[in-house]
């Protein structure tokens, strides 16, 4: 009730002026638009090429890139920690293909880092019990 009253006296736009439903150039917002246009103005504009960037995308394609990592039921067989890397260029960018097997393989298409440098890390082993590297 307290909401329907302040819309009745909350104005933007002239009523008078509004085209009719059937007219054409009929604008559904028009009680709103000077707020819209205002809003706008403010805002800043959003270029024509835009690129994802430090974000996470999944896909299920099969090739990305034409690059030639090797299938994944090969690279099971390798040892874990085994990695793999593909570059290629597109529009003078060079984009990685990474490839590396943990529990399981993880795959990485980036234009931000590469695989060097390589760091050795401390893995916990549960059979085991103890800390290697």
């Amino acid at each position: 009730q307290q909401f329907e009253k302040i819309t009745s006296w909350f104005h933007f736009n002239n009523n008078t002026n509004q085209k009719a439903p059937e007219k054409p150039g009929f604008d559904t917002l028009y009680k709103i638009r000077p707020i819209i246009e205002f809003l706008q103005n403010r805002f800043i504009t959003v270029e024509e090429s835009l690129a994802i960037g430090e974000q996470i995308c999944a896909t299920k394609a099969k090739y990305l890139l034409d690059s030639k990592l090797t299938l994944e039921a090969n690279m099971k067989k390798m040892p874990r920690g085994t990695s793999l890397e593909y570059t290629v260029t597109v529009d003078s960018v060079d984009i990685s293909n990474i490839a590396w097997k943990d529990h399981k393989i993880v795959n990485l298409v980036t234009s931000f880092v590469e695989q060097e440098p390589q760091i050795t890390v401390r893995r916990y082993d549960r059979k085991l019990k103890t800390n290697h590297f």
